[in-house]
């Protein structure tokens, strides 16, 4: 319980109907997914910037990372800082568990690996040393975040891939998420205050036979995909990935059955080709799944889809 009231603090405090939008790929920032969602009425402010998938490179082991990098602080979300503060220095700022695990604390230094995008396309995984500028106290070890400032470290200074975005006063929320999902290059809306009130809630149910990165993984928060075959199909297999995994690769089959709350289906997308296959949008709104809905093993997903 202690480590979800953390989240509530470190995650919703001052900025509780944020939603967190992930485009579908790395755009540049004037391109027209950013602009079409900063043009929308009912959102008042837009914070750009990036994640990125790296990991610290200890002597006994080697931590997974989800790098934020954004300006800190901005007028939407800041971390809190237990350690060290917001500067435009170059350098990381870990979680709190990241830096008892490796034995680091600001003022030292890490091996960060990560990817940095060649001239030409593509990407290649490089390794440094970054200075640790200060502990942040979210309760998941992989989160890790960078000043925007330092999105040339990645080869990607002025672009973006995820954005946080602020709802106006008054607005329906799922409107605004709806609004946003439908311009072309979003790949999926989630309100942060779902993601913590879902994650407390399976808390209670679950609290005895899974960890919180396992049940993390089973509350499906207001995530939105697409799926094959959906309008008709009464059961579907989600694949999602285990949080705080060690390994990249390490997901999770689930399946959703027709009924379950929270899951929903949205329209029949149109498409070229395969008239006759009903793609559609599925809605996961801080979806419950039993134990007993899990396919094999939790981070055996991928091996099992190939």
């Amino acid at each position: 319980v202690n480590t979800i009231d953390r989240a509530d603090r470190s995650m919703i405090a001052g900025s509780s109907e944020r939603l967190e939008v992930q485009l579908k790929e790395i755009r540049p920032l004037d391109r027209t997914a950013v602009t079409a969602i900063r043009g929308i009425a009912e959102v008042t402010d837009l914070v750009s910037g990036l994640r990125i998938e790296g990991a610290i490179i200890g002597n006994d082991e080697e931590i997974p990372l989800r790098i934020e990098v954004m300006e800190f602080p901005n007028v939407i979300w800041t971390p809190t800082l237990s350690s060290g503060r917001f500067t435009d220095t170059p350098g990381i700022y870990l979680s709190e568990m990241a830096g008892r695990a490796l034995g680091v604390a600001p003022g030292d230094t890490v091996r960060l690996r990560h990817p940095v995008a060649n001239p030409g396309g593509g990407f290649r995984l490089v390794e440094r040393d970054t200075p640790v500028l200060g502990l942040h106290t979210q309760p998941f070890r992989f989160v890790a975040f960078m000043q925007g400032s330092q999105g040339d470290v990645f080869g990607l200074a002025g672009t973006t891939n995820f954005l946080y975005a602020l709802p106006a006063d008054g607005a329906v929320l799922n409107d605004v998420k709806l609004k946003i999902f439908e311009v072309p290059g979003v790949a999926s809306v989630v309100g942060v205050r779902e993601s913590v009130t879902a994650l407390r809630e399976m808390l209670g149910e679950f609290t005895g036979f899974l960890r919180v990165v396992e049940f993390a993984v089973m509350v499906l928060a207001l995530l939105i995909a697409f799926n094959a075959a959906s309008i008709n199909a009464d059961v579907v297999i989600v694949a999602a990935k285990v949080a705080g995994a060690d390994k990249k690769h390490a997901m999770v089959l689930l399946v959703l059955e027709r009924g379950m709350e929270g899951f929903e289906r949205g329209r029949n997308l149109k498409k070229m080709g395969l008239p006759a296959q009903d793609t559609a949008e599925l809605f996961f709104n801080n979806v419950k799944v039993p134990k007993a809905n899990q396919l094999g093993e939790a981070g055996k997903g991928f091996y099992y889809l190939m």
